[in-house]
């Protein structure tokens, strides 16, 4: 054990080295990161509130739950049997605690790479054959909105619906959680493993507040759920600016002297910017994108 700690030490240390050890809470492009995954998350929430898009997105997942729901005996079946070494290697397949795993450790994570590959195999041959083409149908419902990658957020919610998350859990043990927790303790703290052992539960509190302190701050001030749920009522309600100016012009911060559409028109911008949003320039279209899903549904 010592000795990996030792090896996951030097890593981290020339990982550091390379990287100018900058922090990962306080870069700009580390918030821009949380803010464009947070805000497609906080988009999602919001979409699931809106009848015709939750109606579309069961239709196209219903058929994938059902086998999903065949095949959880054998997931359960090849979980069950990994040993914490090897599910710790699963997960680590052609990274560098792979390599640091014992021979057998590799083999049992491999055999269980395979058996899984088995599965998924013969469940989208099924697919295939009945005509559901799951990640194709959930593409077609998020095109209008221009944002990518939101449909991966929509299959990962649907994983953990089926369970998916809950099956493959289980402890974790070798050089991945070596690994794992090392690279936690740094990015928390700036210290290695051996160095945290030698501080204070009240100095690693410290160290962790004033690490993280810059993105609380961010989080705190910001308003992206503010900024997110305007463009939704603007690009997939197909509310005006307008309307949108004269509900919540109480909503604008003390001594913002912009005129209230003015102000709107900039938390959608940003809004935008952040979601990365790729629709063809101009106002949307009216009656937004909700009113395509409308003719989706029928």
């Amino acid at each position: 054990m010592t000795d990996r700690i030792k090896i996951v030490e030097s890593q981290q240390n020339l990982a550091g080295q390379q990287e100018g050890q900058s922090s990962c809470f306080s870069s700009k492009e580390a918030i821009a990161f949380f803010d464009t995954n947070f805000a497609k998350f906080l988009l999602l929430a919001e979409l699931l509130q809106i009848q015709e898009f939750t109606e579309l997105w069961r239709e196209a997942r219903e058929i994938p739950g059902k086998v999903m729901e065949a095949i959880r005996p054998k997931l359960e079946e090849i979980s069950a049997s990994l040993s914490p070494e090897a599910r710790g290697a699963l997960f680590s397949i052609g990274g560098t605690a792979f390599g640091l795993s014992d021979k057998d450790v590799q083999d049992e994570a491999q055999l269980a790479v395979a058996k899984l590959k088995f599965l998924e195999d013969v469940t989208n041959d099924f697919l295939r054959k009945e005509g559901i083409d799951y990640l194709p149908r959930l593409e077609v419902i998020v095109k209008p909105l221009g944002v990518p990658n939101l449909v991966y957020f929509m299959m990962t919610w649907d994983m953990k619906e089926w369970g998916i998350d809950r099956i493959l859990a289980g402890p974790v043990a070798g050089p991945t959680r070596d690994l794992l927790e090392s690279t936690f303790i740094r990015e928390l703290t700036d210290l290695s493993p051996v160095e945290a052992m030698s501080e204070t539960r009240a100095k690693i509190n410290r160290r962790i507040t004033r690490k993280i302190s810059p993105l609380s701050r961010h989080i705190k001030q910001y308003k992206l759920a503010q900024r997110v749920h305007m463009w939704l009522r603007n690009v997939v309600l197909g509310e005006t600016i307008a309307k949108i100016a004269n509900e919540i012009e109480d909503a604008k911060p003390a001594g913002n002297k912009k005129e209230p559409s003015d102000w709107v028109k900039k938390q959608i911008r940003d809004a935008s910017k952040i979601l990365e949003v790729k629709r063809p320039p101009g106002r949307p279209r009216k009656g937004g994108v909700l009113r395509q899903w409308k003719l989706m549904a029928k």
